[in-house]
């Protein structure tokens, strides 16, 4: 899709489509005060500390640990695709997305010299983490969010992919924003998947109108 089709709704470019790593931390609005997690883990205090994204796809998980590694680059950052193992290394500050993919002995004996711990994880470490001695926050990311936090998700992304600042252009209906958290609860993922093809479809449609809502 050439850029023109996407000025006509005053857009860059198709804001929920693939963002890189970068774009997706610039964009990001938590589920959670980061501050106050920040704080816990920069704690000065000798105590080992450890800190859980708990959701199921699609919840946020990822986007939270980048943010917070984009905070504290201390941290030795693991990815482990689904199907595939990972040798989890010994290092003090260790953050983990999908660690729900560790295997058994990993999950017994992959923390031991680890000071600071950050997971993106489907399954709950809460228990096993506190018998290694880390005091533990979980953050659940499968909480239905409030209408209000979706909003403003998906009106970054539209802000960041806006050409002209205060132009006309697309805008989120309150009755859409209703209608997509009945139909896709807390995932965030596919809610924009959904949106995107409605940009393509309005992108693609003739004549447009100078301002496109996505109102059903």
């Amino acid at each position: 899709m050439i850029d023109f089709a996407y000025s006509k709704l005053n857009l860059r470019f198709n804001p929920f489509g693939e963002l890189d790593r970068q774009q997706k931390i610039d964009c990001a609005v938590p589920r959670v005060d980061i501050s106050r997690l920040a704080n816990f883990i920069a704690s000065a205090n000798q105590e080992r500390r450890a800190v859980q994204f708990l959701g199921s796809r699609g919840s946020g998980k990822t986007t939270h640990l980048w943010l917070l590694n984009s905070m504290f680059r201390n941290f030795h950052y693991l990815h482990i695709p689904e199907g595939a193992t990972r040798s989890i290394p010994q290092r003090t500050h260790l953050m983990i997305d999908e660690a729900q993919r560790m295997t058994w002995s990993q999950r017994r004996n992959g923390f031991k010299k680890s000071h600071r711990v950050i997971l993106g994880t489907h399954r709950c470490y809460a228990t096993r983490l506190r018998r290694q001695g880390f005091q533990t926050i979980t953050v659940n990311l499968d909480r239905a969010p409030e209408e209000a936090w979706v909003t403003r998700v998906l009106e970054r992304k539209i802000n960041y992919a806006t050409r002209i600042s205060g132009g006309a252009g697309l805008r989120i209906t309150p009755n859409r924003i209703t209608i997509l958290r009945e139909q896709f609860g807390h995932n965030i993922r596919q809610m924009e998947r959904h949106l995107y093809e409605l940009v393509q479809n309005q992108v693609t449609r003739e004549p447009i109108t100078d301002t496109e809502s996505f109102a059903p």
